[in-house]
């Protein structure tokens, strides 16, 4: 069963970052809102592992 999604975020983005974004979903078949979770859980991910390499 899917989480249900229950907080919204609202994002300013330049005119030249969107196009990109949607390139990027008709490229990848993927709606918006997925795209930008997937970034975000990956970006966070990203910072974590290289917090705890620092501190290794």
């Amino acid at each position: 069963m899917k989480n249900k999604k229950i907080k919204s975020l609202t994002i300013r983005i330049t005119e030249h970052q969107y196009r990109k974004l949607i390139d990027t979903i008709v490229e990848e078949e993927i709606n918006k809102s997925e795209f930008i979770r997937e970034s975000i859980d990956s970006k966070i991910n990203k910072l974590v592992r290289n917090r705890r390499n620092n501190l290794s």
